[in-house]
């Protein structure tokens, strides 16, 4: 990731189950989980760094998600069905971390999913 990063490339997975902690994705590059592959998130808490968030309002503490977007810009992230990932037990999937002073604006202009969602 931190190659792509540099050149504004891609991060592609060739077919196969690939055991990982978190990821996380940085400005400019695209993370590209192609047909039969397979993300499986390591099941120890060490492999996720413990990061700030906010949920319903209340701050905490919380192990990053598998997949992460966190103050990057134009970022996308594609992927072909029956890709399949798990993550930690009780964890997030995938988390996109926006800035205070971002709030508000379209997600969309920076970060693009499979079928459009977010």
């Amino acid at each position: 990731m931190d190659a792509a990063a540099e050149s504004g490339g891609t991060v592609r997975f060739k077919p196969g189950k690939y055991l990982t902690g978190s990821l996380f994705v940085k400005s400019g590059t695209t993370l590209d989980v192609g047909e039969g592959v397979t993300l499986i998130g390591s099941q120890k808490l060490d492999d996720y760094p413990m990061l700030p968030t906010r949920v319903a309002g209340i701050e905490m503490t919380w192990p990053a998600a598998l997949i992460n977007v966190r103050d990057q810009r134009h970022v996308t992230i594609r992927g072909k069905e029956p890709s399949t990932a798990t993550g930690l037990p009780g964890g997030s999937l995938i988390g996109i971390s926006v800035p205070l002073t971002n709030r508000g604006a379209s997600l969309g202009q920076r970060l693009t999913m499979p079928g459009g969602r977010v």
